[in-house]
C-alpha cells in the first residue's frame, strides 16, 4: 500500500528523480549504450543518469527501463517512473509512450489515468505508436471511460503513421462496424494485408480468417444479400442461389446511388455477374458528370463491363451520344476485384 501511495504522490506532484554520482561523458547516451553492450550495467546506468541530468530525454527513458527491470540497480518502480516522467517532460515522446503503456493498465485509477494522459502527449507530439496505444486504451476503457469512436480516430492516425499493428486493430473495427464506422469488408481486408506485409503476424492471421469467412459466406446471406455504403456510393444486393460452386452467383441490386445530395445518379434494376463481396466500387465524383449527360427524365439501359479495374461498355452504339457521355463520366470509376458485367438503368 505504501508503494502505491508513493507512486500516486509522484504522479501527482511530478517529483524530480535522484541522480547518481558524477559520471564523465561527452555523449552520455551513447556511452551508456556502449557500456550496456559490454555488459557493464552499473556503468551504463550512471551514464544514462548523467545524460538525463543534462536534459537528454532518451537517457531518462533508458534509466526508467533499466531500473524497472532491476538492471544496474535494485528494481524501484517509484524511481523508474520519476525518470520516465522527466524524459516525457523533456519532449521525448517515445518516453511518454513507453511510460504510458506501462501505467494505463494499472489497477490504480490515478496511475491509469496518468498513463492515458501520457499516451495523448506522445500522440500529439507525433509518436504514431502513442496514438495507437491511446486508441487501444479508449477502445478497452483503460485509464478512463471507453470511447469507440475516438479510439478509431487514433487507430487511424497510428495506421497512417506507419504503425501497422494498429492497421489490424482498425480493420477489426471495420469488420464489426464499431464506434460508428460503416462495415467495410474490402477496406478491412486491405488493412489486414497492410499489417501482414509490415511484419505483424496477427494481421496475416486476420487476413486469412477474413478471406475464409468471405469464401464461406452463410447460405442465408447468399440468399438475402447484403448492404454496402462507402464514399459516394451505396447499394444493397440480393444474391441468387448458385449451384456451380466456384463461379460467382448472379446478383440483383435493387438500386445503387452514386454521389451525394443534388449530385446523385441512380442505377436501378441492376444485374451483375460479380461476386459483390469480392468487389470494391470507388466511383469518386462521377455522379455530377452523369447527371449532366442526362435530361431531367432520361433513363439509359447500359451493359457495363469491368476489366482490369476500369469500366467499359458493351452496349453503347457510336451514335448514342448520351450513352457515350455516361461511359466517359464513369471512366473515373474503379472496380477492384473480379472482371465482371453489370447491366443497369441509369437515371438522374
Amino acid at each position: 500500500m505504501m508503494m502505491v501511495r508513493t507512486i500516486v504522490l509522484l504522479l501527482t506532484l511530478g517529483l524530480a528523480p535522484a541522480f547518481a554520482d558524477e559520471a564523465s561523458c561527452t555523449n552520455c547516451y551513447q556511452d551508456g549504450l556502449d557500456a550496456r553492450q559490454r555488459g557493464e550495467l552499473e556503468s551504463a546506468l550512471r551514464f544514462f543518469e548523467r545524460g538525463c541530468e543534462r536534459d537528454d530525454g532518451a537517457s531518462c527513458n533508458a534509466v526508467m527501463h533499466m531500473i524497472s527491470n532491476g538492471e544496474g540497480a535494485p528494481e524501484d518502480d517509484t524511481r523508474a517512473i520519476s525518470f520516465g516522467l522527466r524524459g516525457c517532460d523533456l519532449g521525448y515522446w517515445k518516453g511518454c509512450s513507453d511510460l504510458g503503456v506501462n501505467l494505463v493498465r494499472s489497477d490504480n485509477p490515478v496511475a491509469a489515468a496518468k498513463g492515458r494522459e501520457l499516451l495523448g502527449r506522445a500522440c500529439e507530439g507525433g509518436r504514431a505508436t502513442g496514438c495507437g496505444y491511446l486508441g487501444a486504451a479508449l477502445r478497452d476503457g483503460l485509464g478512463g471511460p471507453a470511447d469507440a469512436a475516438a479510439a478509431n480516430r487514433y487507430l487511424e492516425r497510428a495506421c497512417e503513421g506507419g504503425s501497422v499493428a494498429f492497421c489490424s486493430d482498425l480493420a477489426a473495427a471495420l469488420v464489426k462496424g464499431t464506434g460508428g464506422l460503416e462495415v467495410d469488408i474490402p477496406r478491412a481486408a486491405a488493412l489486414f494485408q497492410t499489417a501482414c506485409e509490415g511484419g505483424w503476424q496477427k494481421g496475416c492471421e486476420n487476413a486469412e480468417a477474413l478471406a475464409k469467412a468471405m469464401r464461406k459466406e452463410p447460405a442465408r446471406e447468399k440468399r438475402e444479400g447484403w448492404s454496402f455504403s462507402g464514399e459516394n456510393v451505396s447499394f444493397s444486393t440480393r444474391k441468387d442461389s448458385n449451384e456451380e460452386g466456384d463461379s460467382p452467383a448472379k446478383t440483383t441490386i435493387g438500386s445503387m446511388q452514386i454521389g451525394q445530395g443534388d449530385e446523385t445518379a441512380t442505377f436501378s434494376n441492376v444485374r451483375s455477374s460479380c461476386g459483390m463481396l469480392q468487389v470494391t466500387f470507388a466511383f469518386g465524383s462521377a455522379a455530377a458528370p452523369i447527371r449532366q449527360c442526362l435530361g431531367a427524365s432520361d433513363t439509359r439501359r447500359l451493359a457495363l463491363v469491368a476489366e482490369d479495374g476500369r469500366i467499359t461498355s458493351s452496349s453503347v452504339e457510336p451514335h448514342d451520344r448520351v450513352g457515350r457521355c455516361i461511359i466517359s463520366a464513369l471512366a473515373r470509376a474503379r472496380i477492384e476485384g473480379l472482371t465482371c458485367r453489370l447491366e443497369a438503368d441509369v437515371s438522374r
